[in-house]
């Protein structure tokens, strides 16, 4: 994990994020790139494709912490056109570039689209850790929670993590599954692969919870569990169907409530 973006917008909601990102970066040695990019309220500057001067000033803002923070090791990139689709479309894009983008969980009134996490998540093809925009996060990566259902999109997931996972302190499973055995594995008579034999042929040893729910409930389990266990990181997969679904109440119930980060592959 050695190139890893972080999106900044406004100052104040920007600080968070950028402490995470550049804790991450921290632990690989990675270089750390910054994206500024913000929504232009003005209707004639985003008509006319011009940054106007709330976007500038922000701009200049956000570039200052940056430099104050990470020192002139960072780069420095910037979006200055404010309409929405474009930069939802840039943003996703850029993240193709990258092994890990750092985004902050949508919320009202911030300037940026509030669907810009699930674009970049369905359209890098990169893992995205989403930054709740409440708190702050000492550490990112030393207790691990992975929701997992042997589904593509978690096994992509926890694939997109291991490097993460392989330097935590702790990884636990949330299994939400039937079908899968507490090892991780599957019934008998079938080719015995699982999750947790496969895990540690990369170097990582984690433990495994059964959690029993469905839909929202099964969500607010999940977060509920990795309070429990002070996960400081949560992984999982974001797809289109079943119990994590990225368009679905679950996806959206996830980024809504998180009070932790959440790396989310699809």
């Amino acid at each position: 994990m050695q190139d890893i973006i972080v999106h900044l917008d406004e100052p104040a909601s920007s600080e968070a994020r950028l402490a995470v990102a550049k804790a991450v970066a921290g632990k690989f040695g990675a270089r750390l790139s910054a994206l500024f990019a913000r929504s232009s309220s003005n209707y004639f500057d985003v008509t006319a494709g011009f940054p106007g001067d709330h976007v500038l000033a922000a701009s200049r803002q956000a570039r200052a912490l940056f430099e104050r923070e990470c020192g002139p090791g960072g780069r420095w990139m910037e979006l200055l056109h404010g309409e929405p689709d474009f930069l939802m479309q840039e943003t996703a894009f850029c993240a193709r570039y990258s092994n890990l983008t750092v985004l902050g969980q949508p919320d009202e009134g911030r300037h940026m689209p509030e669907n810009l996490v699930e674009r970049v998540i369905l359209h890098s093809g990169a893992p995205v850790l989403v930054v709740p925009h409440h708190g702050r996060f000492e550490t990112v990566g030393a207790h691990i929670m992975v929701g997992w259902n042997a589904s593509r999109e978690c096994a992509r997931a926890v694939h997109d993590a291991l490097p993460l996972l392989r330097k935590a302190a702790s990884v636990t499973l949330a299994v939400m599954n039937a079908a899968i055995r507490p090892d991780g594995g599957r019934s008998e008579g079938l080719p015995p692969v699982a999750v947790l034999d496969h895990l540690a042929a990369n170097g990582v040893a984690a433990g495994i919870e059964n959690l029993v729910g469905e839909g929202v409930g099964a969500m607010d389990l999940l977060l509920s569990r990795a309070a429990d266990v002070g996960a400081d990181l949560l992984v999982m997969g974001a797809s289109t169907h079943g119990p994590f679904s990225s368009f679905g109440p679950g996806f959206r119930h996830v980024l809504g409530h998180m009070t932790l980060p959440v790396l989310f592959s699809h």
